[in-house]
């Protein structure tokens, strides 16, 4: 009996023995120098002439360049702002270009923790389009009538529901009689031409296309609203967590920026062909040349943040109840330091 007390308790030991062995070596084998990640940026950007900048930098390979080789550039289409600062507060996108209505709502939304804004990408291109055949010339017009926009939130549907409330006319939801209702870009063309919206307030190319091909008519352009006509349109932001965590990249990231921006202005007829061949390669989306062309006129591209439209954009999306509380600390959304060290190394 005793004899087999001591067996089984010399057994029970070596299986003990066993286990810690198998545990040290599972622990060396974590030890071990893993293979790298891959070194992915995950950048948001929409199928619109005013994102350019992004297209061109990543066909030209102006942003590739300035990054490097190892690491690889994952461009993520969208169709509306919102949805982009969505998929950035949700940790899913690193870099985006943003219209400033959709950044100043996540902005303040994640308590100025969410993302930083660098620096500016496109001003102008936006424009009321009304449909033929419905009498419309002065805002009086727009009474009854029903007014698209690419989604509740992003920075047209902010534009278009100020200028109603600055005019004097009031949305359904306020009491009044003027409908507006969110319509992803590729489908505003249909609907007009079916007459169920009678305008939409849209950017480029897609203004064109509804005057090229839907015959819809311009009611203004919203660079009528601006002084000297500038204010801004997209700019480019930086999650937060990509931002602490990868400066070296966003500066290079900044530098590739600056130096499209440039390319464009110097190159314009390549760069807006090259544009549309991205779009239709990435989007699917072929729109003749005439659009591009009649659209890419009413743009200018620029890194210039433009902060005096963007407080201003600030102050208008507080008036009609998209931003709550104060606006006090808009300004502190820019993180320049990028955009000023490029400037001062590639004068």
């Amino acid at each position: 009996m005793l004899l087999f007390s001591l067996t089984e308790e010399i057994a029970i030991l070596a299986r003990r023995n066993i286990l810690v062995a198998l545990g040290v070596l599972s622990l060396l084998a974590n030890c071990q120098p893993k293979e790298p990640k891959e070194q992915v940026i995950r950048v948001a950007v929409m199928p619109n002439l005013t994102h350019a900048p992004a297209f061109v930098g990543l066909a030209e390979g102006l942003l590739a360049q300035e990054l490097g080789a190892s690491i690889q550039i994952k461009p993520q289409l969208f169709n509306a702002g919102p949805s982009i600062v969505e998929a950035v507060l949700a940790g899913e996108i690193d870099l985006a270009y943003l219209g400033p209505g959709p950044a100043l709502n996540g902005y303040f939304r994640s308590k100025g923790k969410g993302f930083k804004a660098l620096a500016g990408v496109t001003s102008g291109g936006a424009a009321l389009v009304v449909r033929q055949g419905v009498s419309i010339v002065t805002s009086l017009d727009l009474h009854g009538k029903r007014l698209a926009t690419p989604q509740i939130g992003n920075t047209q549907d902010i534009a278009l529901r100020y200028w109603l409330s600055e005019v004097g006319l009031q949305t359904k939801e306020q009491g009044g009689t003027v409908s507006v209702i969110p319509v992803e870009n590729p489908m505003q063309l249909p609907l007009l031409l079916r007459g169920e919206i009678d305008g939409v307030w849209t950017i480029e190319p897609w203004v064109s296309q509804l005057i090229l091909k839907g015959s819809g008519k311009i009611l203004f352009e919203e660079a009528s609203l601006w002084p000297q006509g500038h204010y801004l349109t997209v700019l480019l932001i930086a999650s937060q967590p990509f931002l602490e965590k990868h400066p070296q990249w966003v500066e290079q990231w900044m530098a590739g920026h600056v130096q499209t921006i440039r390319w464009i202005r110097s190159h314009s007829e390549e760069a807006r062909d090259l544009t549309r061949s991205e779009i239709k390669r990435l989007a699917q989306l072929d729109m003749d040349p005439p659009v591009f062309s009649a659209g890419w006129s009413r743009l200018e591209f620029t890194f210039d943040p433009l902060k005096d439209s963007f407080r201003e954009m600030a102050r208008r999306s507080a008036q009609i109840g998209y931003l709550k509380g104060s606006i006090e600390g808009v300004d502190d959304i820019w993180d320049l330091r990028f955009l000023d060290k490029t400037l001062k190394q590639i004068p």
